[in-house]
């Protein structure tokens, strides 16, 4: 996507191809997260299948992909996810 917002940048590519970049980034993501959704779902079938506790069922968590790998950076990546700046007209 970075490669193809250059590239629009120069002309050398347009709006389009910009736009299908950032789709097929989507879409990695989303591949992405349903896998690891699986792992975690036949994980937990297994774990019941067993019986008791899998390897590496002790071990701390530590996250690999968090909010700032997957949302888009800009002006806003510093607010908090929820909160969206408003602009208000005052009431007469």
């Amino acid at each position: 996507v970075e490669r193809t917002q250059e590239d629009v940048n120069f002309m050398f590519k347009g709006p389009v191809e910009l736009l299908l970049a950032k789709r097929e980034q989507y879409e990695a993501w989303e591949g992405y997260f349903e896998a690891v959704r699986d792992y975690w779902v036949t994980r937990a079938t297994l774990r019941v299948a067993s019986g008791g506790p899998l390897p590496g069922d002790g071990q701390p968590l530590v996250p690999v992909v968090g909010p700032a790998q997957v949302l888009p950076s800009g002006s806003d990546s510093g607010r908090e996810p929820g909160h969206h700046h408003h602009h208000h007209r005052e009431q007469p």
